[in-house]
């Protein structure tokens, strides 16, 4: 009995050694418990890029702080604008001074002649006499007859806005008209506002207004 079984555990073994291991006998590889070397690799050139792009930002939010003293600067040099102001008053004063020469000429002429303070007075009046004069030249027609900015400027004429958009003479009275504010009239037509047209003349449209007549000029 026992010679049987020693001749079944050998032809068990023959067997088996040939035909290769049982699936329960393949040995596993253990598992890994540290990281890889390229893994290590990965991870330190993350960490060298964090750090470059944090010391990037920190220098860049460092670089506004050496901008500022540029400000400053422009302000702090803003308060020497006023110079040239001091020197318009300057020559202001030369000019003033200026006017002032002709004065002691008067005098000395006045002195020569006759030292009376009376010569002085009317020296001084034929300077001021035109500027007052000039603007009260009567203007306009032949007849008389003023223009319309000269009317216009009076304080009781009250004369409405006019303009002379157009204006057409011939020898013929028929043929003139004229275009007052946009309106073709004719000798003896009058304007929504009451400004009834005279005559048509060479030199503009006489117009009358509230019994007073003054030239549009074209």
């Amino acid at each position: 009995m026992s010679f049987i079984l020693d001749a079944l555990k050998k032809s068990e073994s023959d067997r088996q050694r040939h035909s290769g291991p049982a699936l329960f006998e393949v040995k596993l590889a253990p598992p890994r418990t540290g990281l890889p070397p390229w893994g290590l690799a990965v991870g330190a050139l993350l960490l060298v890029n964090l750090g470059v792009v944090m010391w990037m930002l920190l220098r860049h939010a460092a670089t506004p702080a050496p901008g500022t003293p540029p400000v400053a600067a422009a302000g702090a040099s803003a308060p020497p604008l006023p110079a040239p102001a001091t020197a318009v008053p300057a020559v202001a004063t030369d000019r003033s001074a200026a006017p002032a020469a002709p004065i002691p000429a008067a005098a000395g002429g006045a002195a020569g002649a006759v030292p009376n303070p009376e010569d002085f007075t009317p020296a001084s009046e034929p300077a001021s006499s035109p500027t007052v004069l000039s603007p009260h030249v009567r203007r306009g027609t032949a007849d008389g007859v003023p223009l319309y900015q000269d009317a216009a400027a009076a304080a009781d004429a009250h004369l409405p806005q006019l303009r002379l958009d157009l204006h057409v003479f011939a020898s013929r009275a028929q043929d003139r008209f004229v275009m007052i504010n946009m309106h073709k009239l004719r000798e003896g037509d009058s304007l929504p506002e009451g400004v009834q047209v005279e005559s048509i003349t060479p030199e503009g449209a006489v117009l009358s207004y509230n019994g007073s007549k003054f030239l549009l000029p074209r």
